[in-house]
């Protein structure tokens, strides 16, 4: 059955966790998107236990060039499809070994778990885009995983698992290094695990728990200071270069003639050019989804290099 554009735009909306109606929906689709807007309606009323919004199913495409990597990922259960365009730095794992994996892990067939950030803006188009975090890639049925924030109890805030680490828990941050239990508190966890008891909530020793960093949340006043000086482009958040940099302490340096913008603060440094997604970093060459542009005299870049910028 196909979808109608306004159903498109509604459901996009509601992947974002957003609530809203759009117009012109055929009434031959009004089933399914009532049924997605009271699911959506319930999760948003719940305490908010993750800064992520999980999208499961198959993967149906996987388009790759020299500079990017994007993959399609449809659910048999509802026939909703998300676009995921992968930059640098998402975490990919698999269910069941727990161990990292490289995007070649990406292919046609592959049932996955795809975690993206709420507070990011996704397109009301259809199907929807967004950049993912946290790729977990189910390649066996036997491995669990919860993406959450946890209490002091290590009870998760949506009240549904109980987490008894013991000396075989492996604990570990996102750069894969050791670390203690009292590392975990405050973090976003994701957690490896098998069985659970029935109880309620449900109990498990985790296999494994991965904390993630503090400077994937944003501060406040960072957000603050971009408030409506954004746009969205080809899915991805736009946002205005020098105010972010300055704010966080760099020096900002501008060569008209090569149109590169040069940041530096100690022994960091970004190179940027105006209309390339290749961009260097320190000694290395990194790329954006989308290229760097200039509106109304201002440079505007993707947000990813917020996680960059911005260090608690």
């Amino acid at each position: 059955m196909k979808k109608s554009a306004g159903a498109g735009l509604l459901i996009a909306t509601l992947l974002t966790g957003s609530i809203g109606w759009a117009t012109n929906v055929m009434a031959s689709n009004l089933g399914t998107v009532e049924q997605l807007h009271i699911q959506t309606v319930q999760a948003a009323q719940r305490v908010e236990a993750s800064r992520y919004i999980k999208f499961s199913g198959i993967v149906t495409e996987v388009k790759q060039t020299d500079q990017s990597l994007t993959f399609i990922v449809k659910n048999p259960e509802n026939d909703m499809q998300m676009v995921f365009p992968v930059s640098h730095g998402v975490l990919m794992f698999s269910n069941s070994t727990t161990e990292k994996l490289e995007y070649q892990a990406l292919q046609r067939g592959v049932n996955i778990e795809v975690y993206y950030d709420k507070h990011k803006p996704v397109p009301l188009i259809y199907p929807a885009t967004a950049a993912p975090e946290i790729i977990l890639v189910r390649d066996k049925e036997i491995g669990e995983v919860k993406v959450s924030k946890f209490d002091e109890q290590f009870l998760s805030l949506d009240q549904e698992l109980k987490l008894n680490l013991s000396q075989d828990t492996i604990l570990l941050n996102e750069q894969g290094e050791p670390i203690k239990k009292d590392d975990l508190q405050g973090k976003e966890l994701i957690v490896f695990y098998t069985f659970t008891t029935k109880s309620i909530p449900a109990q498990t020793s985790p296999k494994k728990i991965i904390a993630l960093d503090d400077q994937a949340e944003r501060p406040i006043e960072v957000e603050q200071l971009i408030g409506e000086d954004h746009y969205v482009k080809e899915g991805m958040r736009m946002i205005p270069l020098r105010k972010i940099a300055e704010h966080a302490g760099y020096n900002v340096e501008w060569d008209p003639s090569s149109q590169i913008v040069t940041l530096r603060k100690q022994n960091q440094s970004f190179t940027i050019s105006i209309s390339e997604k290749a961009y260097g970093f320190n000694r290395s060459l990194r790329y954006f989804e989308v290229a760097p542009e200039i509106i109304n005299g201002k440079t505007y870049v993707q947000d990813e290099i917020l996680t960059m910028l911005i260090v608690k």
